[in-house]
């Protein structure tokens, strides 16, 4: 009961906390009374054991959320037959990349046998319900009928040859996508490979997305200044090789091979042509970005028109349905003065028939399972020789899963002092312990509701969409740390928050000056959990003591511990510190 009433919050503070407060702030009014703004108290000339001397100093305050979590890919499909049957082949391994509509799995020629003779089968049932039906309606108006049983025959041709037209029409509108895909993919490969081939930069490093002249100013690169005119050159200094300097971006070996041992002129930039029998670095890179642009702009009008085909072949076979729908109501019609149960049944008989044919004629269909997304095989719970699909009255558990790591995010709690400094499409900087000193861009996505935990503290989840840059592979379950700057306090004074003491009412710090060392009141600005902002009462360069660890905590330094560092800060939780 005592715990739990010290784990309460009274506003942004716990009770323990304000308690602590209101007993060092008493304790410390009478303090005030014999410390004024202009009274400075001498201390001795020597340090304590353990006490220290740091420099007051300029620098940056940083106030900031930070948040532990791991990496997430949140898109994930699975793919599985839809049909009864027996695998015949699995294209795909877990790890593969695959494009959405690349074929994974296929059924064997048995199980396609099956089918073939189920459609068969089914054409047979339906002629004899339809011979059936014709022997009981023998002395009826036989002409009239037979129009319009002729009509349905005629209307279910219609639709066979609608559906036939939908499967055809998909297969090529798949082919035609996964062709102009490839074609963005070569462009893209050997926009990379030019900078490989000219600067020896590799095509890992490049990002597919910039124009020439946006990647080379992303790595201050100037092609006139690589491609420097060969004529000043001496002789001699074409038998010195150099080495490729690891803080360039460029490859010194792949440049001196140009610029040295390539038989005719080359010039980094040039503006319409290149040189007599030789070459233009610009002009070629340029060349290959504008086959890459033209096989970008191409996917965009055949996506267009691809969807307005298959769109027109679905209206088709709509319009096949109705027609056959209607033809089928006009034989009932024929025959609806004629009051018998068997015509009944005889014609229900013909309706069971057709849909059990059109239902084999399907199956011809879903001989493929296709990938449902781009991304990376995560499962293959399916190997040729596999029974999928309804099979023994239970749904098989066989089927192959996809990941997609182009979305990548990252979870985390908040706490709820914290919270509301904080939205969606915030923009974070996410550190992954897997990249060292790496960060990486992302946006606030979604928070969810307040989570209560066993001792009464409530977070908020949070979820952070990461921007992974060209060439970055991620995995799954990768630490991450994410941080919100919230507010950034530049070219200000800091001291330690350790060397803070005195009272919250008139708060001091102990300075070492010309060999003695003085108490001082400072006026004290925002903090975090180890900087804190002098306002008034020290200057730069000025050497404040900082007490050993244990006592650090009993001084008003020790604040810092009651309140997470923030004196006139934000308050507790972990925060940026000062630069």
């Amino acid at each position: 009961m005592v715990a739990r009433f010290f784990g309460h919050k009274v506003g942004p503070f716990f009770v323990w906390q304000v308690i602590v407060l209101l007993a060092v702030a008493g304790g410390s009014a009478a303090a005030a009374l014999t410390l004024t703004e202009e009274e400075v108290v001498t201390r001795s000339s020597a340090l304590a054991e353990g006490e220290q001397l740091v420099a007051a100093r300029i620098g940056t305050l940083v106030d900031s959320i930070s948040t532990s979590g791991s990496v997430v890919f949140p898109v994930r499909e699975t793919a599985a037959f839809d049909v009864a049957g027996t695998v015949g082949e699995v294209y795909v391994t877990e790890g593969s990349t695959v494009n959405a509509g690349d074929v994974v799995a296929r059924l064997d020629a048995a199980t396609m046998a099956s089918f073939e003779r189920e459609v068969a089968d089914a054409r047979f049932k339906l002629r004899n319900a339809q011979d059936a039906l014709d022997e009981a309606l023998e002395g009826t108006d036989a002409v009239l009928l037979e129009r319009a049983q002729d009509a349905v025959v005629q209307r279910r041709a219609a639709l066979a040859s609608s559906q036939s037209e939908l499967a055809l029409k998909k297969k090529d509108i798949r082919e035609e996508e996964q062709e102009a895909s490839q074609a963005i993919a070569d462009a893209e490969a050997a926009y990379a490979s030019e900078f490989d081939q000219w600067l020896g930069i590799p095509v890992e490093n490049v990002d597919v997305t910039r124009n020439p002249d946006a990647q080379l100013r992303r790595w201050g690169i100037d092609l006139d200044v690589l491609f420097d005119d060969r004529g000043s050159i001496r002789q001699e200094s074409r038998l010195y090789v150099p080495r490729d300097d690891p803080e360039t971006p460029w490859n010194e070996f792949t440049l001196y091979f140009w610029t040295r041992l390539f038989p005719g002129p080359v010039m980094g930039d040039c503006e319409d042509e290149a040189p007599y029998q030789g070459e233009c670095v610009s002009l070629e890179m340029d060349l290959v970005w504008d086959a890459l642009v033209d096989a970008r702009d191409a996917m965009e009008p055949l996506l267009v028109r691809t969807a307005r085909e298959l769109l027109t072949a679905e209206e088709n076979l709509a319009k096949a349905e109705d027609a056959l729908e209607d033809a089928e109501q006009a034989v009932i019609d024929v025959i609806v003065e004629i009051d018998s149960l068997e015509v009944t049944l005889l014609t229900a008989d013909i309706t069971v028939a057709e849909h059990a044919l059109a239902a084999a004629e399907v199956n011809l269909t879903v001989d493929v399972l296709l990938a449902p997304i781009d991304g990376i095989v995560e499962t293959v719970e399916i190997s040729p020789g596999d029974a999928v699909g309804q099979q023994g009255g239970g749904q098989q558990s066989a089927s192959i899963g996809i990941l997609d790591p182009s979305v990548v995010e990252i979870d985390g709690l908040v706490d709820e002092i914290d919270v509301l400094a904080v939205d969606v499409g915030v923009v974070v900087q996410v550190a992954l312990s897997a990249l060292g000193g790496q960060t990486l861009d992302g946006r606030i996505d979604s928070i969810g509701e307040a989570i209560e935990g066993q001792s009464g503290v409530v977070t908020f989840p949070i979820t952070v969409r990461l921007d992974v840059p060209s060439g970055l592979t991620l995995r799954e379950g990768l630490s991450a740390t994410s941080q919100v700057v919230l507010e950034e306090y530049a070219n200000v004074l800091l001291a330690p928050t350790s060397a803070i003491a005195g009272s919250i009412v008139v708060p001091t710090v102990r300075v070492f000056s010309a060999g003695i060392i003085e108490e001082r009141r400072v006026t004290l600005g925002p903090s975090d959990d180890f900087w804190v902002i002098i306002l008034d009462g020290l200057e730069e360069g000025e050497q404040v003591v900082i007490p050993e660890p244990a006592s650090a905590n009993m001084q008003f330094g020790g604040f810092g511990a009651v309140f997470g560092g923030g004196f006139a800060g934000r308050g507790p939780g972990p925060r940026g510190g000062g630069g």
